[in-house]
């Protein structure tokens, strides 16, 4: 349990080039020596070791191009920054001109108890990266988040 970001790439199939464009960004690099919170869309070779724990554990799958951040886990030391972190790689995918990010906007890490409005507002590309469903819930959030 806990409150997570939902999203994923329109285009799937760029899920492991999205994912190499990620590592070289600063800011993923950052995440990788905090040791916690990096920006991963599944792909065929996370399917594929997921399979493998049929034999020993159970399975964790997504659809190929979907990733999540657990917001409500950084109860640590540093969750400050790594929230800045995700706020701009949110804000680097949105503006490369290869990929199109669209959150769940029922997420529920997408909230006002763990991000500023103003951060709320570059994850979701002033709102434009945000799917259909949840949106009522979102502008309440964003309400709260600007009071």
């Amino acid at each position: 349990m806990g409150a997570y970001i939902n999203f994923k790439l329109i285009d799937e199939s760029q899920a492991e080039e999205a994912n190499e464009w990620l590592k070289e960004q600063p800011e993923q690099q950052e995440l990788i020596e905090i040791g916690r919170g990096q920006i991963h869309f599944w792909c065929e070779a996370d399917r594929q070791h997921e399979l493998a724990k049929e034999e020993h554990g159970v399975p964790d799958f997504h659809d190929i191009g979907e990733a999540q951040l657990k917001a409500s886990g950084l109860g640590y030391h540093r969750s400050d920054r790594i929230k800045r972190l995700w706020v701009d790689l949110f804000e680097k995918l949105h503006n490369h001109d290869g990929f199109d990010v669209k959150l769940l906007s029922n997420s529920c890490g997408l909230s006002h108890h763990y991000f500023t409005h103003a951060e709320l507002l570059t994850i979701t590309d002033n709102k434009e990266a945000l799917s259909d469903t949840g949106f009522e819930d979102f502008e309440e959030e964003l309400a709260q988040a600007a009071a």
